[in-house]
């Protein structure tokens, strides 16, 4: 059977952000938004993509799972001797975004992986 990739996109129907009502609080929301999603029983809600670069630029991603949070930052876990660990080594500046399936929100975080995330063994 043969189907278009893009006829696989679903059509989410939701409020939208407002601004004005909104949490201004970017941690505050985040955990607004996990909450839901271990509330709704999405699958793996502590699931997120993890991009790096290397030194030259050239970047990378991977599925890594958030082991805490606070107001320090992120808490993930990795081998300083993997590939991401040679990439934070190299670039410690990452970027890393939650899809948390049919609940309609996501949430994005750049951060300098030295400062906000806690990696090791």
């Amino acid at each position: 059977m043969k189907f278009k990739t893009a006829d696989l996109r679903e059509n989410y129907i939701a409020k939208g952000l407002d601004e004005n009502t909104i949490e201004k609080n970017p941690l505050k929301l985040f955990e607004i938004w996990f909450n839901y999603a271990v509330e709704k029983k999405v699958l793996e809600p502590n699931a997120m993509t993890l991009a790096t670069a290397n030194r030259g630029g050239i970047p990378s991603a991977r599925i890594v799972l958030l082991k805490d949070y606070s107001e320090k930052g992120f808490v993930f876990f990795t081998n300083y001797r993997s590939f991401k660990g040679e990439q934070l080594e190299q670039n410690p500046k990452a970027a890393f975004s939650f899809l948390v399936g049919n609940v309609s929100k996501t949430n994005k975080n750049r951060r300098n992986s030295r400062e906000s995330l806690v990696w090791g063994i």
